[in-house]
């Protein structure tokens, strides 16, 4: 995927793709208790960049049955919801999202309409050659819906709160940049995102059938390779579960939105049901992408716990830098695989 497309007479930056299933229907995955797998390639993805895949609790087909003014439906790709209720998206629900549309102040080809699309989302990869996280983001729903502009979560550019909605859009992530660990994933380190690597992804009930963990595993070089653990004092563990997301919510001064969300169980809900996946490149015209790959908040001490994310500058992730600078970059998504636990790789 390219992240810049240019023709003769317009241009575009960003891409969004689904997995489908025949062309009316997205491939749906039921992860509770399995593993997905993927290899990446983030070498031509610079600072600014988020190459990213995740899970979403779209419609299996699109909306196209449940809302009787849309006639695109997933073979158009209509349906798209995230945990931070897009509102830059043309259609919502088979209707235009024109009214009340406001203009982006930092990048001149986005905008914002009156509505959101809100569902749960498993971010299993959020990355470019510098940074990565993941992060499970729970809605008090399983389903995708529709909000208004002041009750959808995020809900930026009208930055009151980002947590009067129902959808945790800052969720519990796991960075291991920003849990202390500075020499292991970049360029030359020990995930070397030089070259080509496979990422593990593993969705582990406990004795109740519930989702217990979500746990990271990485191949490269012929090695499995654990996540790191963190070395931030009292967020302990190399994976994503309760008393991690508690621990580091606390240590981090962030709100603990997941919790009120409902935390892991309710992100196992969403995964017992079914998501889409989609795969995008994408930069970031509200935060230049500096809470994946920088100092952010960018106004607060980089040396406090949870505010450095990755080693790119502050400065770095300006739309119209990354537009004209970094229209080359790509990445490449391959080798999917999914089942059951230890099944997809060796």
């Amino acid at each position: 995927m390219k992240y810049g497309t240019y023709f003769e007479f317009s241009s575009n930056t960003g891409s969004r793709l689904f997995l489908m299933n025949g062309p009316e229907k997205y491939q749906m995955f039921t992860l509770l208790g399995k593993e997905f797998s993927f290899d990446v390639d983030l070498s031509q993805v610079g600072c600014g960049l988020n190459a990213a895949l995740n899970f979403v609790s779209m419609d299996e087909d699109g909306g196209l049955s449940q809302y009787t003014g849309n006639k695109a439906g997933a073979q158009y790709g209509a349906g798209y919801c995230d945990a931070n209720c897009p509102r830059d998206l043309r259609f919502i629900n088979g209707k235009g999202n024109s009214e009340n549309w406001i203009l982006s102040n930092n990048d001149r080809e986005k905008g914002y309409g009156g509505l959101g699309s809100c569902c749960p989302q498993m971010a299993i990869w959020s990355a470019n050659k510098m940074a990565t996280s993941m992060a499970a983001h729970p809605c008090q729903r399983t389903t995708q819906e529709e909000c208004e502009a002041l009750d959808c979560s995020g809900k930026y550019p009208v930055a009151d709160s980002r947590y009067d909605g129902e959808c945790d859009a800052d969720g519990c992530d796991f960075n291991p940049y920003r849990q202390g660990n500075r020499n292991f994933y970049g360029p030359g380190k020990l995930i070397d995102t030089n070259n080509k690597f496979t990422v593990i992804t593993q969705f582990m009930k406990g004795d109740d059938g519930k989702l217990a963990s979500i746990r990271r595993l990485y191949q490269q070089g012929g090695q499995t390779i654990a996540n790191t653990d963190s070395s931030i004092p009292s967020v302990d563990g190399n994976s994503i579960n309760d008393a991690f997301c508690v621990s580091q919510k606390k240590v981090f001064k962030d709100p603990d939105y997941f919790n009120l969300q409902g935390g892991l169980e309710k992100m196992g809900e969403a995964l017992s049901k079914g998501m889409v996946l989609s795969i995008s490149i994408w930069h970031d015209d509200y935060a230049n992408m500096l809470w994946l790959d920088s100092t952010y908040p960018s106004d607060q001490d980089p040396l406090s716990p949870g505010v450095s994310r990755g080693p790119c500058s502050p400065d770095s992730g300006k739309v119209e830098e990354v537009r004209n600078g970094q229209a080359n970059d790509r990445v490449v998504f391959s080798n999917f695989r999914f089942g059951p636990l230890n099944s997809t790789f060796a």
